[in-house]
């Protein structure tokens, strides 16, 4: 009989075998039966070198579990237990869960030792072209938590999502004008969404998260000042309420205990995704009449709030004082959720040319 010269293709007795190398063998590839025909044997054998060839690649996240093997499952399990996760804030775990189960619904039973810098180019342009940029660099720096988590609990040596070549995605720096604004709140109202109407006022007056305006209750607002503990933060803040906001309070009911911002059909909380369609709704009646708000957004109506401090000559502390951020970190965060404006930059020719002013008189 000629010799076999497909690749990991051997014969014992009268059965042939696909047996891979032993370095393969630790990374989850288990040699295969392939029976005793040549001919089928071959084209077998053939067709687990492709996969193999793709997984080499990194066109595939594949193989499966061997009994014993440390798996992106276990890994994922490992995480979600530990210090590092449960100390996160309730809204930040959620999300975080989220990322992992795509994560794991892409290679839950891969052996974490298997995983290549290809397998997660190749996962994450699939994720850019099925969810979107910013979701495809978001979960792959989950991926990145995760492995990195694996290499300090000693499961693998080199971490092979570290500075992944991933296209940042643009910050938003959509900020809302005070028109715009106006006009979501008397469309929400006119909607009988009094409640969106009220959390637009609160998002632009306290630049506060969503989470933090849905869960704002009357216990919170006393003498005109609001005092809330963050939930992503766990930091105290105490903010007074913008006269534009104590106008919407002084027009609804106060309840002990209840809630400001509730859901108008029935009385309680809302959650955030049940917030989100609603405020949808609101936003897309609110397009019909005023086309610019079809760009609008809940969440910038924080950046919206620091960017109005600023125009108004607010420094950084007081700004920080309003938004929770620490002062230490306000100025590099402010780089993202202070675009410059037209107005910021008139103020600044404005005082340069009432300094001259001055200097100008005092010199003569």
């Amino acid at each position: 009989m000629s010799r076999i010269k497909i690749r990991y293709l051997i014969q014992k007795g009268n059965c042939y075998y696909w047996q891979p190398s032993t370095r393969l063998r630790t990374l989850g590839w288990e040699s295969l039966e392939l029976g005793t025909n040549r001919r089928a044997a071959i084209d077998k054998a053939e067709e687990q070198n492709r996969i193999l060839d793709a997984w080499r690649k990194g066109d595939a996240a594949t193989p499966e579990k061997s009994p014993g093997e440390y798996t992106m499952n276990d890994l994922a399990t490992a995480y979600l237990e530990s210090p590092r996760f449960k100390k996160r804030a309730a809204n930040t775990q959620k999300d975080y869960k989220y990322k992992i189960s795509l994560i794991k619904a892409w290679a839950g039973n891969v052996p974490v030792e298997a995983i290549t810098r290809g397998n997660v180019h190749n996962f994450y342009e699939a994720l850019c072209a099925k969810k979107g940029l910013r979701m495809g660099h978001a979960v792959i720096a989950i991926l990145r938590l995760l492995l990195q988590y694996a290499v300090d609990a000693g499961k693998i040596r080199i971490n092979p999502a570290a500075r992944p070549k991933t296209e940042t995605p643009d910050s938003r720096d959509i900020v809302w004008t005070p028109q715009e604004q106006n006009h979501m709140v008397k469309t929400a109202d006119n909607m009988q969404k009094k409640a969106i109407g009220t959390a637009i006022i609160c998002g632009a007056c306290l630049g506060q998260r969503e989470a933090d305006i849905l869960s704002l209750d009357w216990n919170k607002y006393s003498h005109g000042f609001f005092r809330l503990k963050q939930q992503k933060t766990d930091r105290w803040i105490e903010v007074p309420a913008h006269k534009t906001l104590k106008e919407r309070l002084a027009g609804l009911i106060p309840e002990v205990g209840g809630l400001i911002v509730k859901a108008d059909s029935y009385g309680g909380k809302m959650r955030q995704s049940y917030f989100s369609h609603e405020f949808q709704k609101v936003r897309d009646e609110a397009a019909k009449t005023m086309p610019s708000c079809a760009r609008l957004k809940f969440l910038d109506l924080r950046r919206t709030a620091v960017v109005r401090m600023a125009e108004a000559g607010c420094t950084e502390a007081e700004i920080s004082s309003v938004t929770g951020h620490k002062i230490e970190t306000c100025r590099q965060i402010l780089e993202t959720y202070l675009p410059r404006t037209s107005r910021m930059a008139k103020n600044a020719i404005n005082k340069v040319e009432a300094i001259e002013e001055t200097a100008w008189a005092d010199r003569f």
